[in-house]
């Protein structure tokens, strides 16, 4: 482990990582969000650090103004990049859970490594290193980091805590995902944990077809055309649907410590709805005002 204190982000640090499970090397940041010397913090673990820290603290900031969160230890795994196009392949290769069966050439497959390292690697690590509360931990994860927040909420739902799931691309490898919840539904009479699904408004086809038309006209085209074969191929993406089946399905089983819920939020795609959804999830889990009804 290495340590490099240069963040212009206040009350961060960045360390690096190799892992043995995974066998590769990660950067871990490091947020330190309203931390006080008479109290131990909850943390906070964060897929896709790269590009979410800088907003995930900004958000955590102000709300622990306001009073809504308490003191949090953001660990937000992240890779040593210089461009964040560099991520897309470390991150599929970590956050899906099984070999995809698409046209892609990245590596897939690696949630059973990734999550060992977050249980016996990353998490000893923390515990050893700040002073944190060992019962109370969160995980935050958007697209393919929510469909590993969903794969470890199925596997070993006792990981986090806390889960907030934002967008999650339970589309991956034919709808995977609900074959696993199937499964631990059949083993298992409860399920404890609190969780927050959410997912833009417009991660639907039809919110697809209104992005593909603002897009500039080359770009438009090679848009088109790749949704079209999908369509053929039987591909579309639904998300907002997917994400409701799969918190129906949670909710049908009646587990008596499973706290959740969901919100589809309005006027949002894929790329917009974020960190907005990000600040709904977290005062969602920490019991703070979120809706006036």
């Amino acid at each position: 482990m290495s340590t490099n204190h240069e963040n212009p982000i206040l009350h961060s640090e960045v360390h690096y990582f190799t892992s043995a499970e995974v066998d590769a090397e990660f950067q871990i940041l490091i947020g330190k969000v309203g931390l006080t010397e008479d109290s131990q913090t909850v943390v906070l673990y964060l897929s896709d650090a790269n590009t979410s820290f800088g907003g995930v603290m900004n958000i955590l900031t102000a709300l622990r103004w306001a009073g809504y969160v308490p003191p949090v230890l953001v660990v937000g795994i992240g890779y040593r990049v210089h461009d964040e196009t560099e991520t897309l392949a470390p991150r599929s290769r970590d956050l899906t859970p099984s070999t995809y069966e698409g046209e892609t050439d990245w590596p897939s497959g690696g949630a059973p490594q990734f999550l060992r390292f977050i249980r016996e690697e990353l998490k000893p690590w923390v515990a050893t290193t700040f002073d944190v509360d060992p019962d109370d931990d969160a995980f935050f994860g958007f697209s393919y980091g929510g469909l590993f927040g969903t794969y470890a909420l199925l596997t070993q739902p006792d990981t986090f805590k806390r889960y907030g799931l934002v967008s999650p691309s339970l589309w991956f490898n034919a709808k995977s995902m609900f074959d696993l919840e199937a499964a631990y539904a059949a083993s298992h009479d409860d399920l404890v944990a609190k969780v927050y699904f959410s997912v833009g408004g417009l991660e639907t086809p039809e919110g697809k077809r209104i992005h593909r038309a603002w897009l500039p006209e080359d770009k438009r085209a090679a848009a088109e055309a790749e949704a079209a074969a999908e369509a053929e191929r039987g591909n579309e993406v639904n998300m907002v649907e997917d994400m409701q089946r799969m918190v129906a399905v949670l909710k049908s089983r009646n587990y008596p410590n499973l706290t959740i819920d969901s919100e589809v939020l309005a006027d949002e795609f894929h790329l917009t709805g974020g960190f907005a959804l990000f600040s709904h999830s977290v005062r969602f889990l920490f019991d703070a005002p979120l809706r006036c009804n």
